[in-house]
């Protein structure tokens, strides 16, 4: 990938250039130290994501989690994306490789397309190099579960009440006795 100028970039495949805008992502605060631990495990295994994703992370803006647009695909979400090359439309949560149990449901953002999807805004369009290493480009259409598809939400556990501490000292008033 190399730059043109502020937010545009060109990837050059087997003498082929696509020229695309580069659209700004927004990955929250709290993810990015995963994100990146994840990315450079990669490079140490020479996974060209990981490089691609390391891109991804530098140039995002980081936001705290209170702050975070809600039309951004985020980790642990749900996203419908359109491929260009062929039209096909999915919807898939953006997950973590060991958070990936059913490759129906699941799209490890260490995948190509993840990686790409990562931080961008509703309606934005993204070039990504695939696992064969020609371009492809992924939209986000939306960012809501599938009609067919109940959605669970773990809630936020309650904090523990703590029992009393036992006081073993006897009570000075014992109270009324049985004669």
């Amino acid at each position: 990938m190399h730059a043109l100028g502020k937010g545009v970039f060109f990837l050059e495949v087997k003498q082929v250039v696509t020229l695309e805008a580069i659209p700004p992502i927004v990955i929250p605060a709290g993810d990015v130290g995963r994100l990146r631990r994840l990315a450079l495990r990669a490079l140490q295994d020479a996974d060209p994501v990981g490089r691609f994703l390391i891109t991804e992370l530098d140039r995002a803006r980081i936001s705290a989690l209170a702050d975070m647009p809600d039309d951004v695909v985020r980790l642990d979400h749900w996203v419908t994306f359109r491929d260009e090359r062929d039209g096909a439309q999915q919807s898939r949560i953006l997950s973590l490789p060991e958070d990936c149990a059913n490759p129906a449901v699941h799209l490890s953002v260490m995948s190509p397309a993840g990686a790409a999807l990562l931080g961008l805004p509703t309606g934005a369009r993204m070039a990504y190099l695939d696992d064969k290493g020609a371009t492809s480009i992924v939209v986000v259409e939306n960012l809501a579960p599938p009609a067919n598809v109940a959605v669970f939400r773990r809630s936020v556990p309650r904090p523990q009440r703590r029992a009393p501490d036992f006081d073993p000292s006897p009570d000075p008033d014992p109270g009324p006795s049985a004669a």
